[in-house]
């Protein structure tokens, strides 16, 4: 008789109950920012990316004078840095630089667009609550496997990929600005965002885990 084979299952990586049921309604009433205002997040991954934090600097300096709401987390060893460079830049309330954010939940659930590298996790999050997102995959990681990860995102329309080499101030602002003014654009990365989301990952891999055991 032919030999079985091993079937192929796919789980997904598993995101944190908070981040599921978060609601942007509630998070923005807790962050203090407006439903009416567009809301951006960027985040580098933990540590902090310096070439996201660069294109920030230009990014910030438009969005502050275009009254958009936004967090964006540099990192812990780039915080002191980035805010010396932008001093100069009035920001409100709602315009906030943070050096780690440690309410990703409420942040998520409160943005109208996410920016940041191709971390799985990150990925996860960002898909199972269908963020539109501008991707970009830090360089000279194992295998390249960050690129890897955002065009199994960005390929299917539900973000946008830039590679750090292309990465600029002024190339970034203007996909979020090209994003933020088209509606009918962002609600299609939203849905495509969403429908490759998986954000029953954990009980898929609890099921996985039980139907091995019963097999045993």
């Amino acid at each position: 008789p032919e030999a079985s084979r091993d079937k192929l299952v796919l789980t997904g990586n598993p995101v944190r109950k908070e981040i599921l049921q978060a609601r942007k309604s509630v998070s923005r009433k807790k962050l203090g920012i407006s439903e009416d205002k567009r809301m951006v997040l960027c985040y580098g991954g933990s540590g902090g990316s310096r070439k996201i934090n660069d294109a920030m600097k230009v990014v910030i300096e438009n969005m502050a004078k275009e009254d958009v709401a936004f967090i964006f987390a540099t990192g812990k060893v780039y915080y002191d840095e980035f805010m010396e460079s932008i001093k100069h830049i009035e920001l409100k309330p709602y315009q906030r630089v943070v050096s780690y954010i440690d309410n990703m939940a409420d942040c998520l659930a409160a943005s109208d667009i996410v920016i940041g590298s191709a971390g799985a996790i990150q990925l996860a999050e960002v898909t199972a609550l269908g963020k539109p997102s501008i991707i970009i995959p830090k360089a000279y990681t194992a295998e390249n496997h960050q690129e890897y990860n955002a065009r199994s995102l960005t390929d299917h329309g539900g973000g946008v990929l830039l590679l750090e080499k292309e990465l600029t101030g002024d190339r970034l602002y203007n996909e979020i600005d090209r994003i933020m003014r088209d509606d009918q654009l962002r609600l299609n990365m939203q849905n495509t965002s969403k429908q490759l989301g998986i954000p029953d990952a954990a009980q898929r891999l609890i099921t996985l885990m039980n139907e091995i055991i019963e097999k045993k």
